[in-house]
């Protein structure tokens, strides 16, 4: 089962899914992945970092950075990116959840990434994620998945979704258990 949170910047989207995780983890649910979150400084975004879930991080994007790799007015270094994420979504440890925030133009940049995810969504693993509000072909795919369940995210319901959320991921971990 995919789990997809979606909603615009700034809406809670990282910090309802590091909620929901770190809540799984507390009784025991083995979870995997990354978050990337917003560097700043005096107020200004300057860039993102992506943490692995287990530990480790790097700087995956920031203003200036000369990169061929653009997004807006940041500079995405993947060789960076991949460091973090694909090691924390590498096979070897299987967790009971993966969760990948965010799968976005940064993100899916890696083809590499791309690939860890395809072979994510084959398994039986569930997994967690965020994606941004606008379109992108690889997400449009992922929402027209059967497995699919989305969660549109505004700052007034994140309590009441994050509630939805940690129900439908526990019972989706009875099914494959």
């Amino acid at each position: 089962m995919l789990h997809l949170v979606r909603g615009q910047p700034g809406c809670g989207k990282t910090t309802l899914v590091l909620r929901i995780a770190r809540e799984l983890a507390d009784i025991g649910i083995r979870t995997a992945g990354f978050v990337t979150e917003e560097i700043r400084e005096g107020g200004n975004r300057w860039g993102f970092l992506v943490r692995d879930l287990r530990g480790g991080s790097a700087v995956m994007a920031r203003v200036g950075l000369p990169s061929p790799v653009r997004v807006g007015k940041y500079g995405v270094d993947l060789e960076a990116f991949e460091a973090v994420a694909l090691r924390a979504l590498a096979p070897g440890w299987e967790p009971d959840l993966f969760v990948v925030d965010e799968i976005g133009k940064m993100e899916l940049a890696s083809p590499s990434f791309v690939s860890a995810l395809e072979r994510i969504l084959s398994g039986k693993t569930p997994l967690l994620a965020t994606v941004p509000a606008y379109r992108l072909p690889f997400v449009d795919m992922l929402l027209s998945r059967e497995d699919t369940q989305v969660y549109d995210l505004s700052p007034s319901q994140r309590e009441a979704l994050r509630e939805v959320i940690l129900e439908a991921i526990l019972a989706d971990l009875r099914r494959v258990g």
